[in-house]
């Protein structure tokens, strides 16, 4: 899945999201991919825990729940709220 352009659309997007159908992202060696950002150190590290946390306590209090895109959106709410 690319555009012409080469940047992410809307549509492709939802694509990677489809039921039952594996993905593999392959992503080049540009700096961009592979240097330390500022948000991934100062907010996403900060998110990623909370969510991570959020996810945990999830499937301790509900174990063999499945994950439905409401039950995420709420897992990320938690995380990020």
């Amino acid at each position: 899945m690319v555009t012409d352009s080469g940047w992410m659309t809307k549509e492709i997007f939802l694509q990677w999201f489809q039921p039952a159908r594996p993905v593999l992202l392959i992503q080049d060696g540009h700096y961009s991919h592979i240097s330390i950002d500022p948000l991934d150190v100062g907010v996403f590290k900060s998110f990623k825990a909370a969510f991570s946390n959020a996810c945990h306590k999830y499937v301790m209090e509900q174990p063999g729940r499945v994950v439905t895109a409401d039950i995420l959106a709420a897992l990320v709410g938690q995380a990020w709220p």
